[in-house]
């Protein structure tokens, strides 16, 4: 059992975690819309709804490929390899599911932070698609036409999409509880204060 006394390890920049937050609110934002939309469906303002949410694609599109660069040129522990553990997420199909704690990304929230933005990326390409089949609107408005019949073949793959983004969100803060209130470890202010509760001599190797 480790004993070790956690201490504060200054793990996350600020462009990271200002991407952080800029990806929950945007997708908050989406999630907001989507639902107005439904709620005002068949009325003038479903038009108006619908088309916010799109800018709110657009807003979160901007963030992820913020963070696609800053994977590729930020510190450790912002960098994509920080994220890649495969070696470790073939040990969790063995069941193992305890792992040293390391300054950056969790080995296993990794696994689901990568599923995520996979799940972003379909989305994004769904939901370009179907904004200009609906509205004519976006980069691929020029393709209105294809993209309207394209459009409805993608809305349950997009809704789907959308299912998986809450049952993450879920995990996610379910994982913050866990950690807080179970474990008496407060993680869930990394991503604020940008600082890592961790034993004295974290393990910084990548798994």
């Amino acid at each position: 059992m480790n004993t070790s006394i956690p201490k504060t390890h200054a793990s996350y920049d600020p462009l990271l975690r200002l991407t952080h937050a800029w990806n929950a609110l945007a997708i908050i934002g989406l999630i907001a819309t989507s639902q107005l939309a439904e709620f005002f469906e068949h009325s003038p303002t479903e038009t108006a709804v619908w088309q916010v949410h799109i800018q709110f694609g657009y807003t979160l599109i901007g963030d992820l490929l913020v963070r696609l660069i800053w994977g590729f040129v930020g510190p450790q522990t912002a960098r994509w390899s920080d994220l890649w553990h495969p070696r470790a997420w073939r040990s969790m199909l063995k069941g193992k599911f305890h792992f040293a704690p390391r300054r950056g990304h969790d080995v296993r929230a990794s696994l689901a932070f990568v599923g995520l933005y996979g799940v972003l990326l379909m989305m994004i390409l769904t939901g370009l698609t179907m904004a200009a089949g609906k509205f004519q609107m976006g980069p691929l408005s020029a393709w209105s036409g294809d993209a309207k019949s394209l459009g409805k073949l993608l809305k349950e793959p997009h809704e789907v999409g959308f299912t998986l983004v809450l049952a993450f969100i879920a995990l996610h803060l379910a994982a913050l509880l866990y950690h807080r209130f179970i474990l008496r470890i407060p993680v869930d202010q990394a991503m604020i204060t940008g600082k890592q509760y961790l034993p004295e001599s974290p393990d910084d190797k990548s798994t």
